[in-house]
């Protein structure tokens, strides 16, 4: 078992952006792509946590349960209300419906209803496969809106289709009552911040090979340095730190243009009482 992402999904930058002052260096590849991975999560921390890269996941989307009164959404855009004298479940269309959960939501949008579920993850970029009762359904019957809400699309013949309401969790994705989305998402950093990952990521590397880190750029701990008879003072690295800076330039140019107030993470706003007043269809 894989352990859950905790940084970015994808690296900020790979081997072919590194600058041209890096490419002379023969690194090891297993140290560079470390180092690729290390810059790309540091970076994305300190900007807030605004890119993310490309995440892909594959997902079993569930019902939502729902005590009574309620109301089960259904395909064709029937509603049922979910009460006493609605225990067990429905046969429609030669599926079983389970009336102690709430279908994914039917959302009436202009003059009609429209079945959209979420699959966790935003913003979508593409959805890859779409398993239903192990059978994967064409892109022409589904679509993507504002980034975030899978749709199922009417079929050839105009009809309405819902997304399972309910499935076996046990089975695997091909069998008869199940349903699993595959698809990704996230944000890939701006070009200055491919260009600080690589930057960060090639000095990290020549901190790792002994024979260059001589011309590794990182600060370190010194504060006086005397050379040839010349006297240098250094600032102290740790207030590079402090300030959420690395002390390098093209690193701290990024940070400063894109997170001037060093926010640990993007703001969202979220208000049960502004209705959604325009659709971003198939993005």
């Amino acid at each position: 078992m894989t352990s859950p992402c905790q940084g970015t999904c994808g690296l900020w930058a790979d081997s072919l952006d590194l600058c041209e002052m890096c490419s002379d260096y023969s690194f090891d590849q297993s140290v560079l792509d470390q180092c690729l991975q290390v810059a790309s999560d540091v970076l994305y921390e300190l900007s807030g946590r605004q890119w993310s890269g490309s995440c892909s996941d594959v997902v079993r989307p569930t019902a939502r349960y729902v005590s009574s009164p309620g109301w089960l959404s259904l395909p064709n855009n029937l509603l049922l209300p979910l009460g006493e004298g609605f225990g067990g479940g429905f046969m429609i269309d030669g599926r079983t419906w389970d009336a102690t959960c709430a279908c994914n939501k039917t959302t009436r949008t202009g003059c009609n209803f429209i079945s959209e579920i979420t699959l966790g993850g935003y913003p979508v970029t593409e959805v890859t496969k779409v398993l239903v009762d192990g059978i994967e359904l064409d892109p022409s019957e589904y679509r993507v809106d504002d980034y975030r809400y899978l749709v199922r699309l009417p079929d050839a013949n105009g009809n309405q289709k819902g997304w399972p309401c309910c499935q076996n969790q046990l089975l695997p994705s091909t069998e008869v009552g199940t349903f699993e989305v595959t698809f990704t998402y996230g944000v890939p950093p701006p070009s200055p911040g491919v260009l600080a990952a690589a930057t960060l990521a090639c000095e990290l590397a020549m901190s790792c090979t002994p024979s260059l880190q001589k011309d590794c750029r990182l600060p370190r701990k010194v504060t006086n340095v005397v050379r040839q008879g010349v006297s240098m003072v250094l600032l102290d690295p740790t207030a590079f730190f402090d300030e959420g800076k690395t002390g390098l330039y093209e690193v701290d140019l990024f940070l400063k243009t894109y997170n001037p107030d060093k926010a640990r993470r993007r703001a969202v706003v979220v208000s049960p009482d502004i209705p959604r007043r325009v659709r971003r269809v198939g993005t």
